[in-house]
């Protein structure tokens, strides 16, 4: 994650946070640099010292939630249950739902989170399954949507609505039933 600590790590989120707060009310692309500055009731210089701009900001933001992710799925495959992905996935979500949110609604002319977040995915995917690119494009695609699915529902996220959305696109059978390499973790030979 981001290596942080203590007083440093509880600033960085501090700073994160109040993007959060202020996309409640505006665009990502009407938001300043400055308006988050003043949010987080943090000096500039210490925005910059984790920060470089608000696009670094919200892309930490992003490679955060992919850490998390591939956490998740460690976990899940270590101790080879289903039921453990279900439950972490879903405190994880429900935990962290304003974040995300943030996330997929970040997108103006010189970013696309939700876009960059299924690019990632795909190159996951592709990592894990060689050239087969329909389905990278079709997993990336699909549980992008998803998720975007359920942290708009705007309630709390359960197991059972985790399990739907892995019978319709078989997120668990990737670190479930591939017995040479667990999903996000280990490249394949190609």
């Amino acid at each position: 994650m981001s290596g942080f600590s203590g007083p440093a790590k509880k600033t960085r989120q501090c700073i994160m946070n109040s993007l959060v707060i202020l996309m409640e009310d505006k665009d990502f692309s009407k938001i300043a640099t400055v308006d988050i500055i003043s949010k987080s009731d943090v000096s500039k210089s210490t925005f910059y010292k984790y920060f470089f701009d608000k696009y670094n900001l919200v892309n930490q933001m992003l490679d955060d939630f992919m850490e998390q992710l591939k956490l998740i799925f460690k976990r899940a495959y270590e101790s080879r249950s289903i039921k453990n992905f279900y439950y972490d996935f879903s405190q994880y979500l429900n935990h962290n739902y304003e974040r995300i949110r943030c996330i997929f609604k970040t997108r103006d002319d010189n970013i696309d989170l939700k876009q960059k977040f299924q690019d990632l995915v795909r190159q996951e995917y592709l990592t894990l399954n060689c050239d087969r690119e329909f389905d990278a494009d079709y997993f990336a695609l699909t549980f992008q949507w998803s998720l975007d699915y359920l942290i708009h529902q705007e309630r709390f996220i359960t197991m059972e609505d985790i399990k739907k959305i892995d019978e319709k696109i078989n997120l668990s059978g990737l670190f479930v039933l591939n017995k040479r390499r667990n999903v996000f973790l280990e490249p394949a030979v190609c």
